[in-house]
């Protein structure tokens, strides 16, 4: 217990004593701005078109608020029958009952809606790799808010790095995502401009996010009231499905090595 991190949570910022607004929403708020930024940016160096650009991010708000919200009430009725007990607000920004899964959706249908509105079908790839980066960034910011709510406490755990929880030390697990998020985007970034094929990178941030999703899920709690549901198999309905999509863009991308070999990298980063 005395090498475990302690206790603490921010789930209200206050004024004069009174709560005005949840932490989860200021950090969803900056995460946008950062994705806006990571978006425009990306868009300027690979002279997408700027109208393409702001219908695929603008739509991607809706869409992606609708799909993980979608996404929690059926897995829930699913699997709980209970889906119907929790309110079908889009508009509810600050509401953390979401599935990540529901993003990578709606990230996929903005792409091809922006694309396909604005005749820029033939650059599809380089829209869907630019908006999953910056789908990368936003995640980080909503872990922080995770964290700071406590909404993924993991198993029990005698690590160094376990956070105390009503007298347990248990796996923090948005902690986790915090970590790999972060290296995930730090290598992204570095590597965007050494891939010469659209789409790779694209590939590259699902099978890491996949592969790791899958990973990280063994640490989550089986015994709390806001636990994950499991299998009798032991695994989560995410495990499921980010096992599936780990084996299909592992597929691709061993396909797209295959064919294209080290054409798909250049030597020169400096290059456009």
């Amino acid at each position: 217990m005395f090498y475990a991190i302690p206790y603490f949570e921010l789930k209200w910022i206050y004024l004069f004593g009174h709560p005005i607004i949840r932490s989860w929403v200021i950090f969803w708020f900056i995460g946008r701005i950062v994705a806006l930024l990571v978006f425009l940016v990306e868009a300027k160096r690979l002279n997408l078109n700027k109208k393409a650009v702001w219908i695929v991010f603008l739509s991607g708000l809706f869409l992606i608020s609708f799909f993980e919200k979608l996404f929690f009430f059926v897995s829930h009725q699913l699997l709980h029958s209970d889906g119907w007990m929790f309110k079908f607000d889009i508009t509810g920004w600050g509401d953390l009952r979401r599935v990540y899964f529901g993003v990578l959706v709606a990230v996929g249908l903005a792409v091809i809606l922006g694309t396909l509105i604005t005749k820029q079908t033939k650059n599809i790839l380089n829209y869907l790799d630019v908006n999953l980066m910056a789908v990368v960034a936003t995640l980080f910011f909503y872990r922080i808010g995770n964290f700071l709510w406590h909404d993924h406490i993991g198993k029990v755990t005698s690590v160094p790095w376990g956070m105390e929880y009503f007298g347990q030390v248990r796996h923090e697990i948005s902690l986790y995502e915090i970590l790999l998020t972060a290296a995930l985007f730090i290598f992204v970034w570095s590597l965007r401009k050494k891939i010469t094929r659209p789409g790779i990178l694209a590939i590259i941030i699902l099978i890491w996010q996949s592969f790791f999703r899958f990973s990280v899920d063994f640490l989550r709690s089986d015994d709390l009231p806001q636990s994950n549901f499991h299998f009798a198999n032991g695994l989560t309905l995410n495990q499921v499905a980010y096992g599936i999509l780990f084996i299909i863009t592992s597929g691709i991308f061993l396909y797209a090595l295959k064919k294209y070999g080290r054409e798909m990298f250049r030597k020169n980063s400096a290059a456009k």
